[in-house]
């Protein structure tokens, strides 16, 4: 699930996912839940007030479908990391 996430730690049942701000861990927090996954988020004071992340606990009984269908859900929630074209500058005559 690396894949635009920053995974933190090593291959544990407990693994740590890092989101990019505050609002944005939270709406997709709200949105993946909705669908029916259960995260933990964790925000300020547990860790950084600039380093909110989820906590995923895998179990015994996930498959990788399971894996492989929460990492899509994941992505698609995920904001576009593609830049936006600048705007020209005005010419001034």
């Amino acid at each position: 699930m690396a894949d635009g996430f920053t995974l933190m730690g090593r291959s544990a049942p407990f693994v740590p996912v890092r989101l990019e701000t505050l609002p944005l861990a939270r709406q997709m927090t709200a949105a993946i839940e909705s669908a029916g996954a259960l995260v933990i988020l964790l925000e300020n004071p547990v860790v950084a007030g600039h380093a909110p992340r989820w906590r995923l606990q895998l179990m015994a009984d996930h498959s990788t479908a399971d894996i492989d269908q929460f990492a899509t859900l994941a992505r698609a929630l995920r904001p576009s990391r593609t830049p936006k074209p600048r705007a020209k500058p005005a010419t001034v005559c």
